[in-house]
């Protein structure tokens, strides 16, 4: 599965999400429209490694923190957070995501902005890109491209005609 596809499909995803909130907002019945509840996770008994204890640290700073959203992140910024060193945070990353350090907060970042660009519609790429952890509009609209295949004011264009502009 190639990350174009994937963020094609996280963008179709994010669109049905915006109308269900728009949906909920005019009252009309969601559930019935296909909205689910989430799967409860069930949690062992079993004591956590030191690498298992590192890896659901790392996951919570990326995902419920949002680190990626600090501009100019390093690794060693990231390993301070659980405290372990960059040679942990890389191999948990990989292990973890399955991509190296720089490719998962990039990854977190363009969905961050896409999120951004959809509730956010009349913020310009800049703003976007700084809200985001992007050091500038030029290096968010360079990797937006890389990864989505398209620039940001393309992608965002879509989604609103895709919306007929809500």
């Amino acid at each position: 599965f190639c990350y174009n596809c994937a963020f094609y499909f996280r963008g179709l995803y994010l669109m049905y999400a915006c109308a269900m909130e728009r949906s909920e907002k005019e009252g009309e019945d969601v559930i019935s429209k296909g909205s689910y509840l989430p799967i409860p996770t069930i949690e062992p008994d079993v004591e956590p490694t030191r690498m298992e204890q590192l890896q659901m640290s790392l996951k919570r700073i990326m995902e419920e923190d949002k680190i990626y959203l600090r501009t100019g992140l390093r690794m060693d910024d990231l390993a301070m957070e659980p405290g372990t060193n960059r040679t942990y945070v890389a191999r948990l990353m990989m292990e973890t995501y399955g991509r190296s350090f720089v490719e998962q907060v990039n990854i977190s970042r363009i969905k961050s902005a896409q999120d951004d660009m959809l509730r956010h519609r009349n913020s310009t790429m800049e703003e976007i890109a700084l809200r985001n952890g992007f050091a500038s509009g030029s290096s968010f609209n360079r990797v937006f491209r890389h990864h989505v295949g398209t620039t940001p004011i393309a992608w965002r264009n879509q989604a609103l005609e895709y919306f007929g502009n809500r």
